[in-house]
C-alpha cells in the first residue's frame, strides 16, 4: 500500500522522510494587499494539491502558510498549516530555494 499524507501534524516530517514520492512544481505568485502568495502544486503517491507560502514583511514564512490536498485525500480533510506543523516549514524552505526566492 503507497505511503499516504494524513493532514495531520508530522506531515511536513512525512515528506522530508520520502522525497522519492514527493514532488513539485511552481505556479505563480500573487500580491494581494501589499502581502505575496507563492503557490506550488505537488504530488506525494497518489495525492496532490497545492501549497500556499506567505513570508511575514521580515522575510520569515509566515505561519499561515498551507498545504491543501485536493485529490484523494482521503483523511486530509482540510488546509493544515504551519501554525499547526511546524514541520512544513522545511517543506516551504526547499518548494522557495528551488525557485530561488529569498527567505530568512
Amino acid at each position: 500500500m503507497p505511503k499516504r499524507l494524513s493532514g495531520s501534524a508530522g506531515t511536513g516530517k512525512k515528506i522530508m522522510q520520502n522525497l522519492n514520492q514527493f514532488s513539485f512544481n511552481y505556479r505563480n505568485s500573487e500580491n494581494v494587499a501589499g502581502k505575496v502568495f507563492y503557490t506550488f502544486d505537488w504530488s506525494f503517491g497518489n495525492q496532490s494539491g497545492s501549497a500556499v507560502i506567505e513570508l511575514t514583511d521580515s522575510g520569515y514564512i509566515d505561519q499561515s502558510s498551507t498545504l491543501n490536498c485536493n485529490k484523494n485525500c482521503y483523511d486530509f480533510s482540510r488546509p493544515l498549516g504551519a501554525y499547526n506543523d511546524d514541520t512544513l516549514y522545511d517543506v516551504f524552505g526547499m518548494m522557495l530555494r528551488s525557485q530561488n526566492i529569498n527567505y530568512k
